[in-house]
């Protein structure tokens, strides 16, 4: 289809100026936005680029990642610790002594 074939085809709103075609859409872009803004639709989205939008989900699914590597690290070394306290005498958790602080007292 061509360039005069699509603009005799489509129409201009009457509010925006903007051109569209009534086959395909009920209004031009600026309409359909407004439309979904107030609907409560994806009113957060309609803002936000795609590259906005797939960098927030990507920034969601690092700090998900980092949390769950810290759990998972922090389980490993406190694993790893029990195992070398039963293995290597003398590394068994003592009582801390007390502090010069307060045996002065």
């Amino acid at each position: 289809m061509t360039e005069s074939e699509r603009a005799l085809q489509s129409v201009r709103c009457e509010r925006h100026g903007l051109r569209y075609d009534p086959r395909a859409h009920d209004g031009c872009a600026a309409c359909r936005r407004e439309s979904g803004a107030a609907a409560g639709g994806a009113a957060a989205d309609v803002d936000r680029t795609p590259a906005q939008r797939s960098l927030v989900g990507a920034l969601v699914v690092t700090a998900i990642l980092l949390l769950l590597t810290t759990a998972g690290l922090t389980l490993l070394h406190e694993t790893v610790a029990q195992q070398l306290r039963a293995r290597i005498p003398g590394l068994q958790r003592e009582a801390p002594a007390e502090s010069p602080l307060t045996s002065a007292q």
